[in-house]
């Protein structure tokens, strides 16, 4: 680097193979790959529509209750379960997206 940089510099090379997909087909991928470590991420939506008079319900909807982020794909809650070795810390919750109400300045 230039005289007086302290930051070290490594070469490095970062091989990652990913692959998005249905479920379905997951264990064929998995069963391909001879090296590495695989992870597996996902993410669950609840579906509610807001009824007058009634609040925040899941009945009456045209979705499935828990689903992927196109609500087109049915996923069950209780098949979401953390790692080996690890636990939830607590129960699901709430977490909007805030951004969404926000408008840029």
């Amino acid at each position: 680097g230039e005289t007086g940089d302290k930051a070290h510099k490594i070469p490095a090379m970062i091989r990652m193979k990913i692959w998005l997909g249905l479920e379905q087909h997951q264990t064929e991928w998995q069963n391909a790959q001879s090296t590495g470590e695989i992870s597996v991420f996902a993410e669950c939506y609840e579906n509610m529509i807001n009824v007058p008079v009634a609040g925040w319900t899941n009945k009456g909807m045209t979705k499935p209750k828990f689903s992927d982020s196109s609500g087109q794909i049915k996923i069950k809650r209780e098949d979401f379960r953390p790692p080996s070795g690890w636990d939830w810390e607590s129960d699901w919750l709430v977490a909007p997206e805030r951004s969404l109400s926000i408008t840029q300045d």
